[in-house]
């Protein structure tokens, strides 16, 4: 069969062997390369990388720009910030100066009323004078806080009490012994405040020292500050004595100046029922502008 089919083949002519290639067999052939196509492409690519480039330049010389002035605002801030806190620490000093200089002026007033009560003969008058000391130096004492303080502008109410109380104490209660009942929450409060309550404290504890413990020979004196809201705070303030006789109404200067300096305060003032005399104080912080 093989050398048939060779016959056979061999017996097409030419020409039809070329056109049965030609039918079956397709060669493609690729003559060089588009040039022209490459150099448009390439060219598109460059001016897309230079308009690229370009952006960046233009965004990197604009960030520079606003750093530099930003570091100059930084500069001219930190320089106003330098000099207020100069003037602070100038201010600062010179109201503790000012305290200072209070403190002694008032500690000189005491010492001028204790040398004038001395040439007294009256009992009561001495008694006066001694309460007029205790009033000057409950705000020497005041001062002498905001002067020792951090802080000049707010005082630990806690610290400034405690103290002004236990001066009360062993001013007055020479043979008696009292119990303090201090309890106060950790507030701060200014002058402006601070100088009619610790006035009205000193009133109520000198008044329950006097008269609170007449016949005992101890008792307890009890102050507690609390918050409530806002700028409102309570005080309960009193001692467990002998109380207040209902049917008598007091009318010294004591009183009075409790009265004005609760008003100042936006305050009212009840006593309570409870054993011995025991008052509310409800008032304002007045440093709030």
């Amino acid at each position: 069969m093989v050398s048939v089919i060779d016959k056979v083949i061999e017996s097409i002519p030419a020409e039809q062997h070329n056109i049965i290639k030609t039918k079956w067999i397709q060669v493609r052939y690729e003559y060089g390369v588009n040039v022209r196509k490459i150099v448009y492409i390439t060219g598109a690519l460059l001016l897309v990388v230079l308009l690229i480039i370009t952006i960046i330049l233009l965004w990197n010389r604009s960030l520079q720009k606003e750093i530099l002035k930003r570091n100059i605002i930084e500069e001219k801030l930190e320089s106003s910030l330098l000099e207020l806190e100069k003037k602070n620490d100038e201010k600062r000093a010179m109201l503790r100066e000012i305290h200072h200089r209070v403190k002694n002026n008032l500690q000189v007033v005491n010492s001028l009323l204790k040398l004038q009560s001395r040439k007294l003969k009256s009992d009561d008058a001495v008694a006066m004078f001694k309460e007029t000391q205790n009033r000057v130096v409950s705000m020497a004492l005041l001062h002498e806080k905001m002067y020792r303080s951090d802080d000049i502008h707010q005082i630990n109410v806690q610290d400034y009490i405690s103290l002004l109380v236990k001066d009360l104490v062993e001013s007055y209660a020479v043979d008696k012994k009292i119990h303090l009942n201090i309890q106060i929450e950790p507030v701060n409060l200014m002058m402006r405040t601070l100088v009619p309550l610790g006035l009205i404290i000193n009133e109520m504890i000198t008044n329950s020292l006097k008269h609170g413990f007449k016949n005992k020979s101890e008792g307890e004196i009890s102050v507690s500050i609390r918050h409530i809201k806002g700028v409102r705070f309570e005080m309960i303030i009193g001692d467990n004595g002998e109380g207040v006789v209902k049917e008598h109404k007091s009318t010294g200067i004591g009183v009075n100046l409790i009265q004005i300096f609760t008003k100042q305060l936006n305050g009212t003032l009840k006593q309570l029922d409870a054993p011995g005399a025991v008052f509310k104080l409800t008032f304002d912080k007045i440093d709030v502008v």
